[in-house]
């Protein structure tokens, strides 16, 4: 199986699903995703939207584990400890890439 980096998995669904072309867009301040929710019950929200989700990162580049990314064109899938289910199919691994 091919490997995409995150942001693919989940933009290409999207794409493939109906999200009209003015749902994404750019912006100054980065991406800004508005799309009605598919086939799936699947949405998108963009947490530099008025009413996006917030976040609490935490710092974990002491911590963490460096994965050797040095550039747009890498990257690399990560086994996982359990499945999730994504549009039908359970996996057990997502693709990180810069």
């Amino acid at each position: 199986m091919p490997r995409l980096p995150l942001i693919w998995l989940l933009l290409l669904p999207l794409l493939w699903l109906g999200a009209s072309p003015s749902a994404v867009h750019a912006d100054p301040t980065g991406i800004m995703a508005t799309c009605p929710a598919d086939s799936f019950g699947y949405t998108c929200r963009d947490s530099n939207e008025p009413d996006g989700p917030m976040f609490n990162w935490i710092d974990i580049s002491g911590t963490g584990t460096n994965m050797g990314l040095v550039d747009d064109s890498h990257f690399f899938p990560i086994n996982l400890p359990f499945s999730f289910d994504f549009y039908g199919t359970p996996r057990t691994e997502v693709a990180v890439g810069s």
